[in-house]
């Protein structure tokens, strides 16, 4: 029953209509319009990007694309040719080494499926890859005191194995910017949950960007 839900999942069809029957749209449109707030002509990377569409929520932009699931990428280069730029890969140092600087860093859902790690490499590696006055946006589900049981329940049972408490995303963060700003926000779609949203900026100077994540 498991591998028939992730094969399940793994159509972009199928992932887009779940996602817009939880109402995960809104969700993001608030992340877009409060935390990323981007601007036409600007650069955005879009780690973990599924099937690309996010960009209909994004003005004219300069947008490229990671995701590891080819399903996924397919679409997107399908239903966005000539909208972005997308990649079936991991983003590593060599990409940072050759794409330039991005104005804004989107990472949506991805945090509580990385170990601290993991994670961390990958913030620090994303600080680097960042325009002077850049800034990198996340959201993830959270543990917090006053959530309901119900979201508490569906942060538990959650594809991602590291959901976190706030302490926790935050201690991630530190190493590699100097400013976080970040908000909690419960019931935002409609499923009882409990998101952290986060804008990072002012990477911090001298820090090493990861090797490889």
């Amino acid at each position: 029953m498991f591998e028939l839900i992730k094969r399940s999942f793994a159509d972009p069809r199928i992932y887009i209509l779940v996602q817009k029957s939880l109402g995960a749209p809104r969700l993001r449109r608030m992340v877009v319009d409060e935390f990323l707030l981007p601007r036409p002509g600007e650069r955005i990377l879009d780690i973990g990007c599924g099937p690309g569409n996010i960009l209909e929520m994004l003005p004219q932009v300069d947008y490229v694309g990671f995701d590891t699931e080819p399903r996924y990428i397919d679409h997107a280069r399908r239903r966005y040719d000539g909208r972005g730029e997308f990649h079936c890969e991991l983003f590593e140092e060599r990409h940072a080494a050759r794409l330039a600087a991005f104005d804004g860093i989107m990472l949506l859902g991805v945090l509580h499926h990385l170990d601290d790690a993991y994670a961390r490499r990958l913030l620090g590696l994303l600080a680097h890859s960042l325009k002077p006055g850049g800034r990198v946006v996340t959201v993830d589900p959270c543990f917090t005191e006053d959530q309901s049981k119900i979201a508490r329940w569906v942060a538990l049972h959650d594809r991602g194995l590291f959901v976190r408490d706030a302490q926790g995303y935050a201690s991630l963060m530190r190493g590699g910017f100097k400013r976080q700003h970040a908000e909690i926000r419960h019931n935002v779609t409609r499923v009882p949950s409990t998101e952290r949203l986060v804008r990072l900026t002012e990477p911090i100077a001298g820090g090493q960007p990861a090797a490889s994540v």
